[in-house]
């Protein structure tokens, strides 16, 4: 998770404690949410990072979401 917490900091500015805390408050609203097979691989995703997975885009959808 680290990846994308640094980068996402790096692209919104805000500091990297910020985002982890706000990553962790989407992956818990997410896991209540998502039937728990693709929890569990949005987890492993930003948990463990995965070969295949665009880092960016992730990014830049969580920015966008929070409007930045």
């Amino acid at each position: 998770m680290e990846a994308i917490v640094q980068l996402i900091a790096q692209r919104t500015g805000l500091p990297e404690s910020t985002v982890q805390t706000v990553i962790e408050a989407v992956l818990g609203v997410l896991k209540e949410r998502l039937p728990e097979p693709i929890a569990a691989q949005v987890e492993r995703v930003l948990l463990e990072g995965e070969e295949g997975i665009d880092v960016d885009d992730i990014a830049r959808g969580l920015s966008s979401l929070f409007g930045r």
